[in-house]
């Protein structure tokens, strides 16, 4: 389970790796997709970006979805809060430490 997949790429490359790995992986991209606020973007060229794909793709899901289009036999992409969304999973979920 991925919490907070945004507009899916790091989810992309994810299932990228699962189709290579040849394993019966389930993988679920999760987000609320509410999107982000301009104050917690510093850079105008991040912001222009972000601005851009929404208008191109209409909605941060939508955009998440299409990116996701071409690997979606490997992710299913869940929107919702994430803690809700994991509690309704009903098989063992693995957890990765990311280190400071």
């Amino acid at each position: 389970m991925e919490v907070g997949s945004f507009f899916g790429s790091s989810a992309a490359f994810m299932a990228v790796e699962i189709a290579n790995s040849g394993k019966a992986i389930r993988f679920d991209a999760c987000d609320n997709f509410t999107g982000i606020k301009r104050e917690n973007v510093p850079k105008d060229d991040e912001w222009a970006r972000y601005q851009q794909a929404m208008a191109e793709a209409g909605s941060l899901e939508a955009a998440c979805r299409a990116n996701l289009a071409r690997v979606q036999d490997y992710v299913t992409v869940r929107a919702g809060d994430s803690l809700d969304l994991s509690t309704n999973l009903s098989r063992r979920v693995a957890r990765l430490r990311v280190p400071r």
